[in-house]
């Protein structure tokens, strides 16, 4: 939801058809897709990445084994709550103990792959939600960054939001 307004298009992958997010999410979400401005794809899973030195497109599979194929810059990848590479296994990205490899911004082996929660691995992780949470926020700032490499990208912290001015 946070790359829509500055991506030139983005695309959501779902394995179901009904999404575990809140309702006003889903909501926007929904709305966002039938004006054009989101793509919604459910109930598919990612399938295949194509590209030589970076991302190019992703073929995604449906559960009715239907494969479509979508052009793209970037893939942010958000697990559930079982990690399973499913068919990501395949992608060739730097594997340790079945998770995938991420540096300090969340980025795998393939440019313009993020990944964040359970499924990565980096030294000194810690599977809690919390740190999924963060993780997710730093492969989305990460993804901005990558989208946009001149723009400067500003953390708002939700703490300070609505606060009158002078109250520190």
């Amino acid at each position: 939801m946070e790359l829509q307004p500055i991506a030139e298009s983005v695309s959501i992958i779902h394995r179901r058809d009904e999404f575990r997010a809140h309702a006003s999410t889903v909501q926007r979400m929904q709305y966002l897709d039938h004006r054009g401005k989101l793509n919604i794809f459910t109930p598919y899973s990612p399938f295949e990445v194509e590209g030589d030195d970076s991302v190019k497109y992703i073929i995604i599979k449906s559960t009715s084994g239907k494969l479509k194929k979508i052009q793209c810059d970037v893939i942010l990848v958000m697990f559930g709550f079982v990690s399973n590479l499913g068919p990501m296994g395949n992608w060739n990205l730097e594997l340790e103990k079945k998770r995938i490899k991420v540096n300090q911004r969340m980025e795998t082996s393939l440019p313009g792959i993020f990944a964040a929660g359970d499924i990565v691995t980096y030294g000194g992780k810690i599977k809690l939600i919390s740190t999924g949470f963060a993780e997710a926020a730093i492969a989305v700032k990460s993804a901005i960054k990558y989208l946009n490499p001149e723009k400067k990208v500003k953390t708002q912290f939700s703490s300070m939001v609505g606060k009158p001015k002078g109250i520190a």
